[in-house]
């Protein structure tokens, strides 16, 4: 399985990452010859900075500097193709961004607990600090005029989607930053027109919408009950971009479905309309966009579009008939709150209507339409899969987003049961043949979901997040306050014997455990624990570990995990093949 990431458009080029179980390798595709050939042959191009890195590449008159995945060190590959090391000084670099007017490469750079913010000179690779002193830095932009610089930064417990301070200075003397933003909202993607105009996402409205700042203070220049913004799991993200003619390029998210938006701040348009699904990577040259997208019958792909011209992909995407397209469905959970969810049909049906409820990872993602594997394996052997939008998840406004706020665990669960009910009053489940499955925070949710009263017959928890202490410990530092806005305080007294122990005790429903023995973020050891505690229970609780880390790349592993949680839930359901 091969996944594209990170588009950057220059002139006649399109560079991508395109990874696999290989590695991620810089892809560069010409208008020339219409050809996509591979740059920095032998780096595997990506950063762990702050653990799931972004902007580990940029490309610059000089050459493509990019962070080598195996070294942490910056490579600078120039024009003439060489390759030689730019810095090689034990820290993680992100967020890599080319300031024209100074000739150098602003960065995010991590060692151990501590971040900053550096400008490298280029060709010669000198590193000078711009700032530090703040937990995380992220987002350091140059206005094209060269005079002033603008940086995002935040504090735990805060996630950047839940607060971030959002900063000025002027080129010369960055330490007489001031915070142009310092208030209960969340800032993203500050960018420079090229006019130099700052422009920035706020959530501030209740929705992340386009900011601009002007001498009087700031004005939203594009207003939308939709999100203009996304969570900030990585570094470099950008949803929205600027042409040479003056307008704009956007993506716009409203529940699981996106839209690519061209024109003025006040006609906005469609320019893309058969990709429901674009991730968060934008990037405009001239008059044409790029942006990675897909649909329900379309994996992720490269694409470039121009004025008055059809999309082209430029990478090959697998296409997959999925039965009946997906639908969205909306109930109310039982505190009332409207909850929303992604249904895929199945596309074999018998009498018994079975149902995977699946819980997203994050927990602050949310449903997409695109095509999934996942999703295509199970509704062709006969199962309906719900992808449930519980509470926290994006593409519903800031309010949504922070409900889970103390409840994680409890709230979430609940909504994915009342959303199975729901699916089922409406006859589009059976009572007796529901199941739920989550990976990561997803698997979290599974978890307390079967440890609950509720309509489900098993659970399968792929790298799910079981002991948080344990969780907290070993998640990188940018994840490792993650759960204290979410888990109320009782949850976090209690030790993590006790808590799997208790949670263990409580589940009596088939389990499936599925787990990457090299896993960083959410530790198998915990896992092993849960197992044993519920089969010494009585409940039937199997463990299947993989050689991988937290997200599965072997297509052997991604697909004898898939028969396994197949069989499991036949077993659980009786169904028979």
């Amino acid at each position: 399985m091969t996944a594209v990431d990170a588009v950057q458009v220059v002139g006649g080029n399109v560079f991508w990452i395109e990874g696999g179980s290989s590695g991620d390798h810089l892809r560069r595709w010409s208008a020339d010859t219409g050809n996509a050939v591979t740059e920095l042959p032998g780096v595997c191009v990506g950063s762990r900075i702050y653990g799931y890195g972004g902007g580990s590449y940029v490309v610059t008159p000089i050459g493509i500097v990019a962070s080598d995945a195996e070294t942490s060190a910056l490579v600078l590959q120039a024009s003439d193709g060489q390759i030689r090391r730019l810095v090689d000084d034990g820290w993680w670099y992100g967020d890599l961004h080319w300031d024209t007017a100074a000739a150098r490469v602003l960065a995010v750079r991590e060692r151990g607990a501590v971040a900053e913010l550096v400008s490298i000179a280029l060709p010669g690779g000198a590193v000078s600090v711009i700032a530090a002193g703040e937990e995380f830095y992220a987002a350091p932009r140059a206005g094209p005029d060269g005079r002033r610089l603008a940086w995002l930064s935040w504090q735990a417990p805060f996630m950047p989607w839940d607060r971030t301070v959002f900063w000025t200075a002027p080129t010369d003397n960055p330490a007489a930053a001031t915070p142009l933003v310092d208030d209960d909202e969340s800032v993203f993607c500050p960018q420079w027109s090229p006019q130099g105009v700052l422009h920035f996402m706020s959530d501030r409205s209740g929705w992340w919408n386009l900011y601009q700042a002007t001498a009087s203070g700031t004005r939203r220049v594009v207003a939308a009950d939709a999100e203009l913004g996304t969570a900030q799991w990585e570094l470099g993200y950008a949803t929205y971009t600027f042409l040479d003619n003056g307008q704009l390029a956007l993506i716009s998210q409203r529940g699981p479905h996106h839209k690519l938006l061209t024109g003025t701040p006040s006609d906005l348009t469609p320019a893309a309309p058969g990709y429901t699904s674009i991730k968060p990577y934008l990037s405009t040259s001239n008059d044409t966009v790029a942006f990675i997208g897909a649909n329900t019958t379309q994996e992720p792909t490269v694409v470039t579009v121009r004025a008055g011209s059809a999309p082209r992909d430029l990478t090959p995407a697998r296409h997959a008939h999925v039965g009946s397209p997906p639908r969205q469905i909306t109930c109310r959970a039982r505190d009332g709150l409207r909850i929303h969810g992604l249904y895929w049909p199945a596309q074999q049906r018998d009498g018994r209507r079975p149902l995977i409820v699946r819980a997203h990872p994050g927990p602050t993602a949310n449903a997409t339409g695109r095509l999934d594997p996942y999703v295509s394996y199970f509704t062709s052997r006969g199962y309906a899969v719900v992808d449930v939008d519980y509470r926290g998840s994006t593409g519903y406004g800031r309010s949504f987003r922070t409900a889970l706020r103390g409840s994680w665990g409890v709230a979430d669960a609940h909504d994915c049961a009342d959303m199975a009910r729901h699916l089922i009053d409406r006859g589009l489940a059976h009572a007796g043949s529901v199941v739920i499955s989550g990976s990561s925070a997803g698997g979290y949710t599974a978890l307390h979901a079967i440890a609950s009263e509720g309509p489900f017959r098993a659970a399968t928890a792929r790298s799910a997040i079981v002991d948080l202490h344990a969780w907290k410990a070993a998640a990188p530092r940018f994840q490792a306050h993650h759960a204290d806005l979410l888990v109320a305080p009782p949850t976090y007294t209690s030790s993590s014997r006790d808590l799997i122990a208790e949670l263990g005790t409580r589940i009596s429903r088939p389990l499936l455990l599925i787990h990457g023995t090299r896993d960083r973020i959410a530790p198998v050891e915990p896992v092993g624990r849960l197992s044993a505690i519920t089969n010494a229970n009585g409940t039937p609780c199997t463990l299947m570990t993989f050689d991988e880390d937290h997200t599965f790349r072997s297509e052997e592993a991604i697909r004898t995990s898939f028969e396994a949680e197949l069989r499991h839930y036949d077993s659980a359901l009786r169904v028979g093949r």
